[in-house]
């Protein structure tokens, strides 16, 4: 029959190890248990607090123990135990043996044989101990199921650990990782085994934690928290839980750790596999207010906010851009200035936005085409100037390519200024003028002029030199 190894670990910070022996199926034993429990001593040496070969621990008849090489030996804080350490090992089958508080036995049970280990400070081991434990005596035979139990002094309760199947030479051999109260019993009706499949979906603010159902279990309890290495002493618990079951008023991105463990009349079993998962938001929606600014190889995007942490712009020459089809430029802030892109080249914009819980749906699409940087036009040429008609002036001038309007200045001045400058800074404007422009209501007098064109890059140069001589208004 092959052997099936139990790992225990848990029930810290107890120096006696107690190991009991539970034969399934069984409501006693026809043979008579030792009168006594016998124990036997020994010495161990660690000068660094780890073991350098396999460590046999001194045992009894009817119990073999030996710690691996590489194991560090640890004391309830943590620290590695150093120097010699004394162990005492005690085997017996009697419940008169065992400590008072541990005297009352899992209901509908018989103890076939215990264990008890001490090993001065140590509490805990970076590697399972190997324990081999004969139960033959207690009338337990190769292939029967044996029922671990681990009794905690602090609370005074066994606790179901898992099941054993006693080999060719009448053992069990369940190893452990620290030093705590175990018992083995001959029990009719055994806890079930742990639960497999354990699954957790993260949600909002929420976890669906799933798991396979296990025969002979009336009932399940899922343990979670926030750090890994969740145990039945977690202090938070959903029990009479049913697959799938969802956990709420949970933190969005909080890693959390769930085990699983199954229950019936005769107790509780052993932890199942450690499952986590990440509880976060829904995905932000779409943007909207999508804007495209063209500019000299460049557009700038722009886009109305949303519950997002960043955003991803997504572009193309075609149109239909997706979030497969684009060229993706992550994380930024609206707005957004894409570059470089080739002038005269149209270019399609969308807007996705980001939290944790994933990203949102593309925005609705817009489209720019980056062009040269547009310079201010030059002087209008070409300038004339006549008067026909009492107080008015008629003034007009070559048109300038690239110009989308033009400004008249006009001075009144009966000396003819200095620069050019004068004429703009303090005579009269008029814009928007279009050529021929008619100028009503001047008084009499002479008068000076300039013209200057205007596009969307600014208001363009004058010519150097003022039209002169003056018009002579009447």
């Amino acid at each position: 029959m092959k052997r099936k190894q139990l790992t225990i670990g848990w029930l810290a910070g107890v120096c006696l190890t107690l190991l009991m022996l539970t034969l399934a199926g069984c409501a006693g034993s026809d043979t008579t248990p030792l009168a006594t429990k016998t124990t036997a001593s020994g010495t161990m040496n660690t000068t660094t607090g780890t073991t350098a070969a396999v460590v046999p621990v001194t045992a009894p008849t009817g119990v073999t123990l030996s710690i691996p090489a590489g194991t560090v030996l640890t004391d309830g804080s943590g620290n590695p135990v150093t120097g010699d350490i004394t162990t005492t090992v005690g085997y017996s089958t009697t419940t008169a043996d065992l400590p008072t508080a541990a005297s009352t036995l899992p209901a509908g049970s018989t103890l076939a044989t215990f264990v008890d280990i001490s090993m001065g400070t140590v509490k805990h081991f970076s590697n399972p101990l190997t324990i081999a434990i004969n139960v033959a005596s207690s009338g337990a035979k190769a292939g029967d199921a044996i029922t671990v139990y681990s009794f905690d002094s602090g609370t005074n309760l066994w606790t179901y650990a898992g099941t054993e199947i006693v080999d060719t030479n009448g053992n069990i051999s369940p190893t452990v990782t620290h030093l705590s109260i175990w018992g083995l019993f001959k029990s009719s009706t055994p806890p079930p085994v742990k639960p497999t499949g354990v699954q957790a979906a993260a949600g909002n603010s929420q976890a669906t934690v799933s798991w396979s159902a296990v025969t002979g279990a009336t009932s399940y309890t899922i343990y979670y928290g926030t750090t890994a290495g969740v145990t039945t002493s977690s202090i938070t618990k959903a029990a009479g839980a049913t697959s799938p079951q969802v956990i709420t008023g949970l933190t969005n991105g909080t890693p959390y750790y769930f085990v699983v463990t199954a229950l019936n009349a005769a107790g509780e079993s052993v932890v199942s596999s450690q499952v986590s998962t990440t509880p976060v938001p829904p995905a932000p929606a779409k943007p909207s207010g999508i804007g495209a600014s063209a500019g000299d190889g460049q557009v700038t995007v722009s886009w109305t906010v949303v519950a997002a942490t960043t955003y991803n712009i997504y572009y193309s020459t075609t149109a239909g851009v997706t979030t497969a089809t684009g060229t993706k430029v992550a994380n930024v802030t609206s707005p957004y200035v894409v570059t470089p892109l080739t002038n005269g080249t149209p270019y399609y914009f969308v807007v996705t936005a980001v939290n944790a819980g994933g990203e949102s749906g593309i925005s609705s699409e817009k489209s720019a085409t980056p062009l040269p940087a547009q310079q201010v036009p030059t002087n209008p040429t070409g300038r004339a100037a006549t008067s026909t008609v009492a107080g008015q002036a008629t003034v007009s001038w070559n048109v300038v390519t690239g110009a989308t309007s033009y400004n008249i200045y006009y001075l009144k001045s009966a000396t003819a200024p200095a620069t050019t400058n004068t004429v703009i800074s303090t005579g009269t404007k008029v814009s928007n003028a279009v050529s021929p422009q008619v100028l009503t209501g001047l008084p009499s007098g002479t008068y000076y002029f300039q013209i200057t064109a205007v596009n969307a890059a600014g208001e363009g140069p004058s010519q150097p030199n003022v039209m002169n001589p003056g018009l002579l208004v009447q």
